[in-house]
């Protein structure tokens, strides 16, 4: 990685707004979480020999020194989670801030939003930019 070891600590990027969490939202991350662990164990059975894993609140390291907070990953084609009761337009901000600022354009991470709800409208604009990428399959410059 890029981080230097000279006692410098990498730059983290904020995952929360502050305050404390709500048991609700505690209780649907950790419902997420083992929704995510019964699609990972038919996946184990087709193929033991991948490394197949779930990590809560993992920290990712990025080529910039830059340090993001999710609250889930999975394991092995590493998919970061954000997981939201109930997301809002802040919380839509903040998680596209966090995918940008990772720096990776190698694609060697995916990130996912789970969410039980939605008052935003934000929402169905970025479902679309997600299809428009996919029909672009890569190409910048058509997308």
């Amino acid at each position: 990685m890029a981080h230097s070891g000279r006692g410098e600590k990498p730059k983290v990027v904020p995952s929360a707004r502050g305050g404390p969490g709500t048991n609700r939202g505690h209780d649907y991350q950790v419902n997420c979480s083992l929704l995510r662990c019964l699609e990972l164990i038919p996946k184990y059975f087709a193929a033991p020999h991948e490394p197949w894993a779930i990590t809560l609140e993992p920290r990712i390291l990025h080529d910039s020194d830059a340090v993001s907070r999710w609250d889930i990953r999975t394991e092995p084609r590493s998919v970061v989670w954000e997981a939201k009761l109930n997301v809002t337009k802040q919380d839509l901000d903040e998680w596209l801030l966090r995918i940008r600022s990772t720096g990776d354009s190698s694609g060697s991470i995916s990130f996912g939003l789970v969410y039980g709800g939605c008052r935003t409208a934000a929402l169905g604009s970025i479902k679309r930019l997600k299809e428009l990428v996919v029909e672009c399959d890569g190409d910048k410059l058509k997308f």
